[in-house]
């Protein structure tokens, strides 16, 4: 925990020492300022842990140590279900993830390049056999839907 989101819940506390390091996901080192026994209570389940303080405002976390004490009481499936955020996220921008091209609206699009450049020709690579007609087909739906 943020020794700033402390000071909102508890304004007057005292750490003891840890020699506990941590450090992020990108290997950057985050400052232990020190340990504060705390109960923590989940369901019927009532344990003493530590709980170790960081410098700084970050977010809280529920590290592997409180994890591994209440394993039976916690369902990792119902807190973390990737598939919901996922749903949720394209939900929210269902016309960007839809199978039907949109059209653009708005002032005509234009590319600007280089006074000087010049282009380059390259030729078309060929369709691999096994895959013509579908490709075939894809260039029809998109014909047929005005593209």
């Amino acid at each position: 925990m943020s020794e700033t989101t402390l000071h909102s819940i508890k304004a007057r506390y005292s750490l003891n020492p840890t020699d506990r390091q941590f450090t992020s996901y990108t290997g950057h080192r985050i400052n232990c300022l020190g340990r504060l026994p705390v109960k923590v209570k989940i369901g019927d389940v009532t344990r003493r842990l530590n709980l170790y303080v960081v410098s700084g405002n970050t977010d809280s976390l529920f590290g592997r140590e409180w994890i591994a004490n209440f394993k039976k009481q916690i369902d990792i499936g119902k807190l973390i279900d990737p598939n919901a955020a996922l749903n949720s996220l394209l939900g929210g921008f269902a016309s960007l993830f839809s199978d039907v091209p949109g059209k653009l609206t708005g002032p005509p699009a234009s590319v600007h390049l280089k006074p000087d450049a010049t282009p380059i020709f390259a030729k078309a690579r060929d369709v691999p056999l096994a895959l013509r007609d579908r490709y075939a087909g894809e260039i029809e739906k998109k014909l047929k839907s005005g593209l």
